[in-house]
């Protein structure tokens, strides 16, 4: 504080008497009036002069006043509490082998030749018992002889060696060239020499084809194939023709094979699972939950095919995995085909493998499984060189399906609790561990403005101060920070802000002794060196609002430690209560602390100092000279605007800011200035209080006074019964103070 200057007009008043003195010595009386000040006002809040210099640099944007004209101390200052980047959850995907077999294996076509093939015959001696007449010669009724039907072995089958078969129907397309109208047309159809069923065609007119179908029974091997056929007609002439009934075609319907040799048509299989994704971390509960990626990558490769067919297209759906817009028609697809198709496995060739990123994409996963779905297509192996091809049913496919290095971008479920170092974590004390102490790991904030009002108004205590945290965040879950922060003032005298039991933001002793990350000095912090609050999303783009008062915290005696240096460290423990929400990286924190006093305070015994300059050097020395100081009194007139009352007492300095004797003495009392009357409503001065007040001084203060180069005021403030009172910054008090002295001269 710049030291404030007194102007001194001496003004001596001779009141001698002017008659010759009778003896050689005698004494001569003065009265001198030193007016020590004019009229002097120090106003509450101003400049040098006040009694809080709010120009003081560290005070900068410290002061405010309300519509009601109460100031406020106010202060802002960015609080880097590091991020919560760590509070995205981590997703980890099992790794998953896939696999599909060949499965029912499906039989067509038995031979190449087409659809008017002879793949064996008979003629009409076979089929009747005789030898065929002339055309036009009349037929009596009649059937195959049951002792002796026909046979046929069947030939020409070039695209079927044999098969066990599971369930389906062979079928048989014969030309009727007996010359004769069949009513009905039964087949017997042997594997080799074993009979295996039978089967009707109905009636068969002349010239026209017939068809048999034999349901063939489940377990079936079928090769060498071979019929028995008989015939039923009635009474008619013989028709001019070859008189002959041939088998055209030989093929499956629904007919399905478990094994196989054979040439086949392209086979059509499908298979479908999960790949499982790790709960510990982050749980969809719901068909919408979903995590969008950063990044990641989904690889399908250690392709072993079992199947000796060439896969012409190999399609791995991922129903839960989706491209943008996100809706289920955008599930991911990954397609094997064309010069990445998988090959028969007596192929020497490499298979391919697949490496897909899943930056942007969205993972739904209701349970936390991932479905795929398979669908292979063979290809047809008829008319190729290598056409016959020995299957079974169990033969198949495996793949290695890996959905790895997964950084989510966003995550909308139920984020499993987590807790989530907030400074930075540096190596030197350990992982995990942060340390109020370790000035790489803690914030600091410095307001040198609250140690600045203690330098110059040392005692007052704020009434109802408020310290609060602001902060924007799109954090979607419920988040409660964890926090020590200590406030040491220019002394080194520590307070931690600390929650009280009855409040919300207190830490419980249980509580506490889980949160072993945070540290001082090493040692795990306590619970009165803690403090809590929730943070939540932010709406609308306006920063949210953590308010520490003095009904739930200790606030009051934190902030009246007028505290020069915070340090905080902190912790978040993310979604406690596993509930649904949405969390996006990265996660926004931006906290600013706000320090918001109203002058709304008690003083007791806070001092005020000042010092102004007071030569009274021409004031007789006592020891040199021949006059001497024999009265002294000082007046102190006052008005005071201030709702505080005060005691003053007047300190007089040599040149070197030594002591040369204080009015009131050490042991006495201050002189008494009346606080000004205050509103019982309002806590707001109403009325000014005035007075005088003298003080007379002893005969070894008046032996000093002449020493004194500079007079310090010490003026100690104090509330009516210690209560609340309410300061605006023109709020004022006014001194002024006179001495008169009387001093008395030998003349020789």
């Amino acid at each position: 504080m710049k030291p404030l200057y007194f102007t001194f007009i001496i003004s001596v008043l001779f009141l001698a008497a002017c008659e010759q003195p009778n003896s050689p010595d005698f004494k001569v009386n003065q009265k001198i009036q030193t007016p020590l000040m004019s009229e002097k006002t120090y106003q509450f809040l101003g400049g040098s002069d006040a009694l809080v210099d709010s120009t003081d640099p560290d005070f900068e944007d410290f002061f405010s006043s309300d519509d009601n004209g109460l100031v406020r101390l106010t202060k802002d200052e960015d609080f880097n509490f590091g991020n919560l980047d760590d509070a995205i959850p981590e997703v980890d995907v099992n790794s998953k082998q896939v696999s599909s077999q060949v499965g029912e294996l499906a039989l067509g076509d038995f031979s190449s030749q087409g659809d008017d093939a002879n793949l064996g015959s008979t003629s009409f001696q076979d089929m009747t018992g005789y030898p065929a007449p002339p055309a036009g010669t009349e037929i009596p009724e009649g059937e195959t002889p049951s002792s002796d039907p026909a046979e046929i072995s069947i030939s020409g089958t070039d695209y079927f060696v044999s098969a066990t078969i599971k369930n389906g129907n062979l079928v048989l397309v014969f030309q009727n060239d007996l010359g004769l109208d069949l009513d009905d047309v039964t087949v017997d159809l042997f594997s080799g020499s074993t009979f295996v069923a039978s089967g009707t065609s109905g009636p068969v007119n002349d010239t026209n084809e017939g068809t048999v179908s034999v349901a063939i029974p489940s377990g079936t091997v079928l090769q060498n194939l071979n019929v028995e056929v008989s015939a039923s007609w009635s009474k008619q002439d013989l028709k001019d023709n070859s008189n002959t009934l041939i088998v055209e075609e030989v093929g499956g319907e629904n007919l399905v094979a478990s094994q196989v040799e054979a040439a086949l048509d392209s086979q059509d299989f499908y298979a479908s699972g999960t790949v499982d994704i790790d709960d510990s971390n982050f749980q969809f509960t719901k068909s919408d939950h979903y995590i969008e990626l950063e990044s990641g990558q989904l690889t399908i490769d250690q392709i072993v095919n079992q199947i000796d067919l060439t896969l012409d297209t190999l399609q791995i759906s991922f129903p839960d995995i989706r491209t943008s817009p996100y809706n289920p028609a955008d599930s991911l697809v990954i397609k094997f085909e064309g010069s990445s198709q998988i090959q028969r496995s007596s192929s020497t060739d490499p298979q391919p493998s697949k490496n897909r990123s899943l930056s942007g994409l969205r993972i739904f996963a209701n349970g936390n499984a991932i479905d795929y779905n398979i669908k292979g297509v063979t290809e047809q192996t008829k008319g190729t060189a290598d056409e016959v091809r020995t299957l079974n049913e169990s033969d198949g496919f495996s793949a290695e399906v890996g959905i790895n290095n997964l950084a989510v971008k966003e995550a909308s479920g139920v984020v499993m609790p987590r807790e989530v170092i907030v400074n930075d974590d540096v190596a030197s004390n350990g992982t995990d561990i942060v340390d109020l102490f370790n000035n790489d790991e803690a914030q600091t904030i410095s307001i040198n403005a609250l140690s600045d009002i203690s330098d110059q108004l040392d005692g007052i205590e704020f009434n109802n101060p408020e310290l609060s945290i602001s902060y924007l965040t799109n954090i979607g879950v419920p988040t409660t920070i964890y926090a020590s922060i200590m406030g040491t003032d220019a002394s080194g005298n520590r307070v931690y802000l600390k929650g009280k039991q009855s409040g919300s933001y207190y830490v419980s002793s249980t509580k506490a002794s889980t949160l072993n990350q945070l540290r001082t000095d090493g040692t795990p912090v306590s619970s009165d060196q803690l403090i809590k609050f929730e943070i939540n999303a932010t709406q609308n783009g306006t920063p949210n609002l953590v308010t520490f008062n003095k009904s739930e915290t200790n606030v009051d005696e934190f902030l009246n430690n007028l505290p020069s240096d915070i340090r905080l460290i902190s912790l978040a423990a993310v979604n406690e209560s596993s509930e649904e929400g949405t969390i996006t990286d990265p996660v926004e924190f931006n906290p600013a602390m706000s320090v918001d006093i109203p002058l709304n305070l008690t003083a007791s015994a806070a001092v005020y100092r000042d010092t102004v300059a007071a030569d009274l050097s021409d004031l007789p020395d006592p020891e040199q000279d021949d006059r001497r100081l024999t009265e002294g009194t000082i007046y102190v007139n006052y008005t005071n605007n201030l709702p505080l009352g005060a005691k003053l007492k007047m300190i007089m300095l040599d040149s070197n800011g030594d002591e040369v004797t204080r009015v009131p003495s050490a042991d006495e009392d201050g002189l008494v200035l009346e606080a000004a009357s205050v509103d019982n409503s309002s806590l707001f001065v109403n009325e000014a209080a005035n007075g005088n007040l003298t003080i007379t001084l002893n005969e070894d203060q008046l032996n000093r006074l002449n020493r004194t180069s500079d007079l310090e005021f010490e003026i100690t403030l104090n509330t009516s019964n210690e209560s609340a009172v309410r300061i605006k910054a023109e709020d004022t008090i006014s001194l002024k103070v006179s001495l008169s002295t009387a001093v008395e001269s030998t003349v020789n």
